[in-house]
């Protein structure tokens, strides 16, 4: 199982030729730069900026070998969305294990979970922040429980730069 926000030129290659079962969640551009600002605001917009160019191209490259997953269908419909990625990642599970595995990973648990991390030996310091070794969730990874569209908080003026700066990787992403 790999959690990753990019992928090297060897891995992506192994994800083409069928060597991994690929699951891309997507979110809305503006919304994930929101996101990622509001938990790793520290690292600067240039960065973000940087990571979601890399990420539409991983996103390019991997599209018509994954399942793809749309952060709305999470957000709204969490049992759908736990049922078709636990099957692509594991065909044989059962619906059982399904349901466990959804309710417990609601995003509140997830909340309470995060919000009380703190570093230690089963955490992995990246520099900016740091994430739990065995189920990849960082600090601040569920900000609020009700979701938040990047215009609820960021000024529409930003948001058309952050268009502008991405406009070729959104177009060639389709997204």
């Amino acid at each position: 199982m790999l959690k990753t926000h990019e992928l090297d030129g060897p891995s992506t290659e192994l994800a083409k030729a069928g060597g991994a079962r690929i699951i891309i969640t997507v979110r809305r551009v503006e919304d994930a730069l929101a996101s990622w600002l509001t938990a790793f605001g520290e690292t600067g917009e240039a960065a973000a900026i940087d990571l979601m160019r890399n990420w539409l191209g991983m996103y390019c490259n991997l599209r018509a070998h994954a399942l793809i997953v749309k952060y709305d269908e999470i957000d709204r419909l969490p049992w759908l969305a736990a049922w078709r990625m636990a099957r692509t990642a594991c065909p044989g599970i059962g619906p059982v294990s399904v349901l466990r595995i959804a309710r417990g990973y609601r995003k509140s648990i997830v909340k309470q979970r995060t919000d009380s991390m703190t570093p230690g030996p089963d955490f992995e310091d990246i520099g900016f922040s740091f994430y739990d070794k065995e189920t990849f969730f960082h600090r601040r990874h569920v900000s609020a429980l009700k979701s938040r569209s990047a215009e609820q908080g960021i000024s529409p003026e930003r948001l058309a730069e952050w268009r502008e700066r991405l406009r070729d990787n959104i177009a060639a992403a389709r997204l």
